[in-house]
C-alpha cells in the first residue's frame, strides 16, 4: 500500500487545479439560501457541506464544456455520525432545465451536463430537507469521458470505499475514494477520451485488482464488467477459534499452545506455521496432540508444539486435510508469535481511537504500522477500532503481535477477525495482558475471572476500550498500566494504590511508545513531555521511514537501508529486515538480531537492530560476508 500512498502525497495538488471546486470555498460557491453546515467524516481528509430547513440553494460560476456534481460517501450504518444521502438536488446549469440527482443510486462523480460551450457557467443547486452531502463540482472540458463499475467482495458487509488509482501510460493521475456501499457502483469522470488506461483497485484487507487496457470514450459513460475482491491471505481468518492474530500465542521455539479449529482431526491433517517475508517462505510443521474428549460437531481441540528450530517471528497458524481427495484448509494468519527470549523490560507501542472505517483511515494505519515495524516494539496496542476488516488488513503490516479492542464506533461482527471482546494474552511466565472491548460498567465476572486466572504472574496489564476501570479492580490485582482511548479525565494520569499509570490516547493524530522497567511503565511521552504522545499527521508522509538501496528485493548481496527521523526523539534498538540472496551477511551497524534461511535456500532474512537518533538519519548496510 505504500506505492499509493506515495502517489496520493504526490497527488494532493489536485483539489486546487481550475477544474476542481470544493464544496466548502465560499468564494467560488454562493451559499443562496438555507443553512449550509460545513462537516466531515472522522479521519477523512476532506471536508463537504451538508445543508438542513426545508430548502438550501447553492450558486457556483465554472468554465467548462461540462459538469459533474461530486457528491461525499453515504453514511455508515454501524455508526451514528451521519444519516444516509436519501434525499435529492434538483441541478440547473444556466437556467435551462436540469437534472435530479439521487445520491442512493450513485457513487460521488455525477455527470449533469455535456455538451456546453467553453464559456462562464453557473450551476444551482436546490435542496429540499437536506439528506445530501455535497463536495464539490468538477468542471469537465470537451472530449472527456467517465469510467463506471460494479465493486463487491468476500466479506461484502465489511467493504465500504476504496481507492481508485488511475494510471495513463504507466504515469498516475487520478487517485481517489470512490464506492457507493449500499450498491457497490464506482465512477470515474473527467478523463481524457482514449486508450491505454490502467486501473488499480485498493482495499486494505482485500487484494487489489488490477483493469488494464482501458479505452475511455469520449463524452459518455463506459461501463466495465463488475468486479469482485477477494481476501488477503494476511488478514485472514478461516475457522480458528483460537490463537488469532488479536489473540496470539506467543512462544519460545520448543513450546506448546493450546488451539481450536473448525476441522475434523485424522491422521491426514497437517499444521505449519508459515511466514512470508517479501519473496521469501519460512515455515515450520507442528506437532498436533489432539483432546478427543473435547471433538464436537466438526471442531478439534488440542495443543501444538512447535519445533525446537523455529526461528523467531510472527507466523499465520495453517491447517490442512486431504483426506478423499479434498484438500480442505483453516488458516488464522499472524496468529502466532515465535520469540527468542520473553522481554524482561517490554516495551510497546499504542495508539486508538482512529475511527478506521474506511480505506483512507485505513491507510494511516498502514503507516503506523510501519512506523512501529521501525521502533520494533515487543506488541502493538490498540483501542477502540471501528472495521476490523479494514483493521486487521494495515495491522498485518505489523512485524510484532498486537492486541486490539473495539469500542463505541465499532462494526458489528469484528469477533470474525479477533474472537471474543474479553480475553487475556500471556507473554512469558511473568507477563500477562487483559484484552477488554466491553465498558467498564457492565458484567465484569469474565474479566475478573481471567485476571484471577493468571494469579500467579507477577505483572498484569490491561489494554481497554475506555478508561474508567473500578479502582478497587485495579488495586485488587495491582495493575501497573492501563491503556485505552475513550473516556474522561486526564489522558496522564495515575489511579489507586498501586498506583497505575493510565497512558491513553490523547487523540487521532498520535502514539506513544511505553517503556517498562520491569513492571513499571517509565516512559510514555513524547521527548520527556508530561503528557504529550508522539504527533502524527494523518495527511503527510510519516516523520519516521525507510529507504533501500539497491532495492530490498532478495536480489542483492549488498543493501544499505537508510532511516530517517524529523522527531525530536530518539528510537534505541529500531529495527529494519532485508531479505537478501542466501549467505552469511554482516553489518557495519547495529548487530543482527536474527538471520533466517527461507525454505527454498534462496533467501537470507535479516532482523537488524539499530539506534535511530532524533531529527537526523542512520544508515546500515548489510552485506555478504567474505570467506
Amino acid at each position: 500500500m505504500r506505492l499509493y500512498l506515495t502517489a496520493l502525497f504526490a497527488l494532493s495538488s489536485l483539489s486546487a487545479a481550475d477544474s476542481w471546486i470544493p464544496a466548502t470555498d465560499q468564494q467560488q460557491v454562493k451559499r443562496v439560501e438555507g443553512r449550509w453546515t460545513v462537516t466531515g467524516y472522522r479521519g477523512a481528509s476532506r471536508k463537504y457541506l451538508a445543508p438542513s430547513g426545508a430548502k438550501a440553494v447553492l450558486e457556483v460560476a465554472f468554465t467548462g464544456t461540462g459538469l459533474a456534481v461530486v457528491l461525499e460517501s453515504h453514511g455508515l450504518s454501524f455508526t451514528h455520525l451521519a444519516e444516509e444521502n436519501l434525499n435529492s438536488l434538483a441541478v440547473s446549469v444556466d437556467g435551462q432545465p436540469g437534472k435530479t440527482i439521487y445520491p442512493i443510486l450513485e457513487d460521488r462523480d455525477v455527470v449533469v451536463a455535456r455538451g456546453l460551450p467553453n464559456t462562464r457557467h453557473t450551476v444551482r443547486v436546490e435542496v429540499e430537507n437536506g439528506g445530501v452531502r455535497l463536495a464539490g463540482f468538477r468542471a469537465l472540458q470537451d472530449g472527456e469521458g467517465e469510467l463506471s463499475f460494479l465493486i463487491h467482495g468476500e466479506a461484502n458487509r465489511f467493504l465500504t470505499d476504496v481507492r481508485i488509482v488511475l494510471r495513463s501510460n504507466g504515469q498516475v493521475i487520478r487517485a481517489e475514494l470512490m464506492r457507493n456501499w449500499l450498491t457497490g457502483q464506482c465512477r470515474i469522470a473527467g478523463i481524457p477520451a482514449g486508450p491505454g488506461y490502467e486501473i488499480d483497485i485498493v482495499a486494505s484487507g482485500w487484494e487489489t485488482k488490477k483493469l488494464s487496457g482501458l479505452t475511455v470514450a469520449a463524452e459518455r459513460d463506459t461501463v466495465l464488467p463488475p468486479v469482485f475482491l477477494r481476501r488477503t491471505r494476511a488478514s485472514t481468518v478461516s475457522g480458528v477459534e483460537y490463537p488469532l492474530a488479536g489473540k496470539p500465542a506467543i512462544v519460545q521455539a520448543g513450546q506448546s499452545f493450546e488451539t481450536r479449529f473448525a476441522m475434523e482431526a485424522s491422521p491426514r491433517v497437517t499444521v505449519h506455521l508459515e511466514r512470508r517475508v517479501g519473496p521469501a517462505l519460512i515455515s515450520r510443521p507442528l506437532t498436533l496432540v489432539e483432546n478427543k474428549a473435547r471433538e464436537h460437531d466438526g471442531k478439534s481441540e488440542g495443543v501444538l508444539k512447535t519445533p525446537a528450530s523455529t526461528p523467531p517471528g510472527v507466523y499465520d497458524l495453517v491447517f490442512r486435510n486431504s483426506e478423499d481427495g479434498r484438500n480442505r484448509e483453516r488458516i488464522a494468519a499472524r496468529a502466532v508469535h515465535v520469540v527468542t527470549r520473553f522481554p524482561r523490560n517490554p516495551v510497546f507501542f499504542t495508539f486508538g481511537h482512529l475511527d478506521t472505517w474506511g480505506q483512507e483511515q485505513a491507510e494511516y494505519l498502514d503507516q503506523l504500522a510501519e512506523v512501529a515495524n521501525l521502533v520494533g516494539p515487543d506488541m502493538v496496542l490498540v483501542s477502540n477500532e471501528t472495521n476490523a476488516a479494514y483493521a486487521s488488513g494495515a495491522l498485518s503490516r505489523l512485524e510484532m503481535p498486537y492486541l486490539i479492542t473495539f469500542g463505541n464506533h465499532r462494526v458489528s461482527g469484528h469477533e470474525e477477525w479477533y474472537g471474543r471482546p474479553v480475553s487475556i494474552i500471556d507473554f512469558g511466565p511473568e507477563l500477562s495482558i487483559l484484552n477488554i472491548s466491553y465498558p467498564w460498567h457492565g458484567d465484569l465476572t469474565p474479566a475478573t475471572a481471567l485476571l484471577e486466572s493468571r494469579a500467579n504472574r507477577a505483572c498484569r496489564i490491561i489494554n481497554a476500550f475506555e478508561s474508567d476501570a473500578p479502582i478497587d479492580l485495579l488495586d485488587r490485582f495491582r495493575i501497573p498500566y492501563l491503556h485505552d482511548a475513550h473516556g474522561e479525565g486526564k489522558r496522564v494520569m495515575t489511579m489507586g494504590k498501586t498506583p497505575t499509570q493510565r497512558a491513553g490516547k490523547e487523540n487521532s493524530e498520535s502514539f506513544r511508545v511505553v517503556r517498562f522497567d520491569g513492571c513499571r511503565a517509565v516512559s510514555f511521552t513524547y521527548n520527556g513531555h508530561a503528557t504529550a504522545p508522539v504527533p502524527m499527521a494523518r495527511t503527510k508522509p510519516a516523520p519516521l521511514r525507510a529507504t533501500y538501496s539497491p532495492a530490498n528485493d532478495g536480489q542483492q548481496t549488498t543493501v544499505t537501508a537508510r532511516i530517517e527521523n524529523d522527531w525530536e526523539q530518539a528510537f534505541p534498538s529500531g529495527r529494519v529486515t532485508l531479505v537478501m540472496p542466501a549467505g552469511e551477511y554482516e553489518v557495519d551497524r547495529g548487530r543482527i538480531d536474527a538471520a533466517t534461511a527461507s525454505d527454498d535456500g534462496r533467501f537470507t532474512v535479516l532482523a537488524i537492530r539499530l539506534d535511530v537518533p532524533a531529527k537526523g538519519a542512520v544508515e546500515v548496510t548489510a552485506a555478504r560476508r567474505s570467506r
